[in-house]
C-alpha cells in the first residue's frame, strides 16, 4: 500500500509526518464555528480545482470581536488537537480572517466582506462537504453537563 499524498481524498501528510484527517478536522471547526454563533457555514472541497489545499471551511461572524474571538478559540482547539496553523490574516481588522492549516483553511468573513467576495460563487464548482450544525443544548442539558 502506498503512502498518501499530500492531497489524497480524506489526508493530509504535514509537517512532522504526522497523518490528519482532513474531513474530520473541517467538521470539528464546523462545529465550533456553529457552537460560537457564527452563520452561514460552508463547507467546500476545493481541492481538486486548487491544488494547494483540500477544504475551505467559510463562516460569518457578527462584529469585529466575534470573529477576533472565534479565530482565537479555533487556534487554541486545533492546537490542543496537535495541528499546526502554516499562516494567518486578517486578525487585526477582522474583516476577512483566514486560518491556513495546510490542507483545509478557514475564512471568517463580516457580513459586508462575506457578500463582497463571495467564495461560494467563486468556487461555485466545488462539493459541498456534508455537515449539519450540532443541536442547540437546553437548558436542562447544560445544567446537567
Amino acid at each position: 500500500m502506498r503512502p498518501p499524498t499530500a492531497y489524497d481524498e480524506s489526508t493530509l501528510r504535514y509537517p512532522g509526518g504526522v497523518l490528519v484527517e482532513t474531513l474530520e478536522a473541517a467538521r470539528l471547526v464546523a462545529d465550533l464555528l456553529a457552537r460560537k454563533n457564527a452563520s452561514d457555514i460552508v463547507l467546500l472541497r476545493v481541492g481538486e480545482a486548487m491544488g494547494i489545499t483540500d477544504v475551505f471551511v467559510i463562516a460569518t461572524g457578527r462584529s469585529r470581536l466575534h470573529i477576533q474571538g472565534v479565530a482565537a478559540e479555533l487556534k487554541d482547539l486545533l492546537r490542543e488537537k496537535g495541528r499546526d496553523r502554516l499562516g494567518d490574516e486578517g486578525l487585526a481588522e477582522a474583516e476577512w480572517v483566514l486560518l491556513d492549516y495546510g490542507d483545509f483553511v478557514i475564512h471568517i468573513f463580516s457580513p459586508d466582506h462575506r457578500r463582497y467576495y463571495g467564495l461560494e460563487g467563486l468556487w461555485g464548482d466545488a462539493p459541498r462537504v456534508p455537515w449539519s450544525s450540532p443541536s442547540p443544548q437546553t437548558a436542562s442539558e447544560l445544567q446537567s453537563a
